[in-house]
């Protein structure tokens, strides 16, 4: 089954369940694979990288997770500096606070940049 879009929900109790679940794997390897959008927030980019998607990839994640991303050696880079990361159709976020940035971003994915610039002016992003 495929959809226009994965997005995995942060928050530690919830990407845990992510990351035990060989159904999550699978639809995020059929999305990878057919080049459909994956995007994850604040600590969803470990449900990525503990089923092996996005290798090579640049992501971003909640800061404190930085390191505990990088040790499962699976990103080219994770970075914290940055709100929101796009690499191709992976589509990642830092954390709650990043979270309309993210919607937007993925609106742009999905959409298109103009629909996303004119929902940002529409919720007073910009």
């Amino acid at each position: 089954m495929l959809f226009d879009a994965v997005v995995c929900p942060g928050g530690m109790g919830g990407v845990q369940n992510l990351i035990e679940s060989p159904i999550v794997g699978k639809i995020l390897k059929n999305h990878q694979v057919s080049g459909m959008v994956v995007s994850a927030i604040c600590a969803a980019p470990m449900c990525l990288a503990a089923h092996k998607v996005g290798e090579g990839r640049t992501v971003t994640c909640y800061p404190a997770l930085k390191k505990t991303i990088e040790d499962y050696g699976h990103f080219k880079n994770v970075t914290t500096g940055n709100d929101v990361e796009i690499d191709g159709n992976f589509l990642t976020s830092r954390g709650p606070g990043t979270a309309m940035k993210f919607a937007v971003q993925l609106v742009a994915l999905l959409r298109g940049q103009s629909i996303a610039d004119k929902l940002a002016n529409d919720l007073l992003l910009n």
